[in-house]
């Protein structure tokens, strides 16, 4: 029995968003806003190109991820401090970085892994493939909740609602403070993992408070290929930069540009009568 944990540094090596944070220079909570209405512009308008050659992980991290998914063990744990199948542009994940994304992507494709994940403040199911082979667990987190600062009340119910193509169902969220509890049964090569939410009263039974949970998902030799993506899958996984408001930043310039040649039109005509009126009183001078 062989188990064996992966905690990756996804912010040492990261290269920045095509917008770079502003969130540590705006006070009263507004960098969090400028932040997440940055990166959801650079993934919605589709800026891969600057992207391109970005990393997460670093060349000698890498190697050494490489090393560790040698297959060794009966179940691998990966640990990613951000989401890595979410498509929602707000929040940070490996989305904004899509090279690396298929790229850790095909390095765990075909093993037995779940990875973990947190940051986001609720907690998600995420997956990938169409039998959802590839299964991420989001946690986040045990104290604070997405709804607890002004405008998570305002934004973190819709945007989990609308950005939802990664989830391995739709209402596999929680939104309220949680914790993740993974459970394996070796003698069976299965595992579970269940989110239990610590929003609850003093006298209640926080352990037994379960809110989500899989489905027991074996990991035995012989269900090796349940973990396995064909090529075509793994083309067709949600990205974060997706370019999804192209269509709509496309309309919204020619509608400026529209309203602008209108005011210039009547600005022009306005001026046009103006002359015509002085023309008309020189000659009755």
């Amino acid at each position: 029995r062989k188990l064996r944990v992966i905690l990756l540094d996804t912010r040492w090596n990261r290269d920045f968003h095509c917008f770079p944070s502003l969130a540590t220079y705006i006070p009263f909570g507004f960098g969090t806003i400028v932040a997440c209405l940055t990166r959801w512009l650079a993934a919605g308008l589709g800026l891969t190109r600057c992207m391109q050659d970005s990393t997460i992980l670093g060349e000698q991290q890498w190697s050494w991820l490489k090393n560790q998914l040698d297959g060794s063990a009966e179940l691998y744990v990966v640990v990613s401090s951000i989401q890595f199948f979410s498509t929602n542009p707000v929040m940070e994940g490996w989305g904004h970085f899509p090279q690396e994304q298929q790229k850790l992507l095909r390095l765990l494709n075909g093993k037995p892994v779940v990875i973990l994940s947190g940051d986001v403040h609720y907690a998600e199911f995420l997956s990938a493939g169409n039998k959802h082979q590839l299964l991420e667990v989001t946690s986040s987190g045990i104290t604070h909740a997405c709804q607890q600062p002004w405008y998570g009340k305002l934004a973190c119910e819709p945007l989990l609602e609308t950005f939802h193509d990664h989830r391995l169902y739709r209402a596999a969220y929680y939104m309220k403070p949680n914790f993740g509890f993974l459970e394996i049964d070796w003698s069976k090569q299965r595992f579970r993992v269940d989110i239990h939410s610590t929003a609850v009263d003093d006298n209640q039974d926080i352990e037994n408070n379960s809110v989500l949970t899989t489905d027991w998902r074996s990991f035995s030799d012989v269900d090796e290929e349940h973990f396995r993506l064909t090529e075509a899958e793994l083309s067709q996984v949600p990205t974060t930069m997706d370019g999804h408001l192209q269509y709509r930043f496309l309309v919204l310039l020619l509608a400026v540009f529209a309203v602008l040649t209108i005011i210039l039109l009547l600005k022009n005509a306005k001026m046009r009568r103006r002359e015509s009126l002085l023309e008309k009183a020189k000659k009755l001078d």
